[in-house]
């Protein structure tokens, strides 16, 4: 199945919390923090592919486009984001580690209310 790719505009992670594509950053609580070009580029990868782990060697290329990094050098970007998108960082709900393959970035599902009309 082909994803759609959003590169513009908002994208909720979970109530609350939102990539913002255009401010290249994230809203929680309200609150903005722009990110660094690297961490935007890892989260909008993880994001364009939400829902399926994405492969260490992935955001290693993404992130450091012209180098060869190990995947030590990826752990401090998904500490930031951890950071900024989890309640509580340490017990990921969102941003979750598929040990010695790679991250998996779960996005919560739409509520949609109905409004009901009287007969």
């Amino acid at each position: 199945m082909m994803r759609e790719e959003v590169t513009h505009g908002r994208k909720r992670i979970h109530a609350g919390c939102w990539m913002d594509w255009d401010r290249k950053g994230v809203v929680r609580s309200r609150h903005f923090e722009r990110l660094p070009a690297r961490t935007f580029r890892i989260l909008a990868c993880l994001l364009q592919h939400h829902d399926h782990v994405v492969a260490i060697p992935t955001l290693l290329a993404v992130g450091w486009p012209d180098e060869d990094r190990s995947p030590q050098d990826l752990y401090p970007y998904i500490h930031h984001l951890r950071r900024l998108i989890e309640p509580i960082p340490m017990h990921p709900r969102w941003l979750t580690t598929w040990y010695g393959y790679g991250y998996l970035l779960h996005i919560a599902p739409q509520t949609h209310h109905r409004t009901h009309s009287a007969s």
